[in-house]
């Protein structure tokens, strides 16, 4: 299996995008994770 980790940051813009992005990953038959940090980032992983 080959995994991708990562941090992302900055701001989102729209109450959809979290279902945009679930949508898009369903699609690509990703799965994964993402657990929102204390300091504002979100830690993703994905396989």
């Amino acid at each position: 299996m080959i995994g991708l980790y990562g941090l992302v940051s900055g701001r989102v813009q729209g109450v959809g995008f979290r279902y945009f992005v679930r949508d898009c990953a369903r699609h690509c038959k990703v799965t994964g994770f993402a657990n929102n940090l204390a300091d504002g980032r979100v830690e993703v992983l994905l396989s």
